[in-house]
């Protein structure tokens, strides 16, 4: 988990999130229409939503919580952030500085 928390905390502050807008709809809005965003990632401990019910197999496994905190969000934006965290903890992707061959 360690690469996770490495990798959301350099996900973390203030972001241009037009990649995640539809072309036509940044069209319709005026010329002065911010894309700049404050992000903030939280990795909590979790639970999982059975453990209750089969304590055995909770023994096995650590559960997260992924928090995302910003004044507004779109559904796709947060499963790509959601993913890329993900391969950050199986090695698929890492956490480097731009323009490095494997950086995220």
């Amino acid at each position: 988990m360690d690469r996770v928390h490495e990798a959301a905390a350099v996900l973390n502050g203030l972001h241009d999130f037009r990649a995640f807008t539809h072309p036509l709809s940044l069209e319709q809005k005026p010329p002065d229409y911010s894309t700049m965003r404050h992000m903030e990632i939280l990795l909590e401990p979790g639970t999982g939503f059975l453990s209750s019910y089969t304590p055995l197999f909770a023994e096995h496994f650590e559960f997260w919580n992924f928090v995302f905190k910003s004044r507004s969000f779109l559904y796709r934006q947060v499963c790509h952030l959601k993913l890329l965290l993900v391969q950050c903890f199986f090695n698929r992707a890492s956490v480097e500085p731009k323009g490095s061959a494997s950086s995220i």
